[in-house]
């Protein structure tokens, strides 16, 4: 996702609601609205696939005008090495995300898109809490459940049982790369019994 238009058809097929994949923050300056953000990336970054934080969406439920963006000397703020250096403060193993910008007219949107982990699920590392309230605690792994459209570090045993079977599968398929890379691909059967973990 590169332009409005996509950004907008991509809103539009979600009925401009946030899904477990998907969250909307309010347009503001970065050091204004950053750390609520932080939060949102280490979730996402828990989920299998990932998942995108758009910035620059009111909270309303109307649709029509939940776009409202913010302006170009908000949006100039969200420097790529500045949120991605703040994310990696907290976040342990790194999290890889892109930041995307683009705008229609004077209305300018921000979209973080946040890389599922890769093997070893994303642990806070750091708490974090300004103006006496709890952004972060250290040590919690914070999660998007099903059914839910929150960022959390209260897990259910069902979403502790998700999150370890995509860990398991995603830990697998690094260890089949790298005996690939030696040669040995042949060597390792699918212990698993599955297909589809190289997808």
């Amino acid at each position: 996702m590169e332009t409005y238009t996509e950004l907008r058809d991509t809103l539009a097929r979600k009925g401009f609601g946030e899904t477990r994949g998907l969250e909307f923050k309010r347009g503001g300056k970065w050091n204004d609205i950053k750390h609520p953000v932080v939060k949102a990336v280490l979730a996402m970054s828990n989920l299998e696939n990932g998942g995108l934080v758009v910035i620059g969406i009111d909270e309303d439920r109307s649709g029509a005008d939940r776009l409202s963006g913010m302006d170009e000397e908000a949006s100039a703020t969200f420097n790529a090495d500045y949120v991605s250096e703040l994310v990696s403060r907290y976040a342990d193993p790194p999290v890889e995300l892109q930041v995307i910008k683009m705008s229609e007219g004077r209305r300018h949107f921000v979209v973080l898109n946040v890389e599922g982990f890769d093997y070893q699920p994303t642990i806070c590392k750091r708490s974090l809490d300004r103006d006496g309230k709890k952004y972060l605690e250290a040590g919690r792994l914070y999660y998007r459940p099903k059914g839910k459209v929150e960022s959390t570090a209260n897990l259910t045993h069902h979403d502790l049982r998700e999150l370890l079977d995509v860990a398991v599968a995603k830990r697998y398929n690094y260890w089949r790369r790298q005996i690939g890379r030696i040669g040995a691909g042949a060597a390792m059967p699918d212990a698993l019994g599955k297909e589809g973990f190289d997808s």
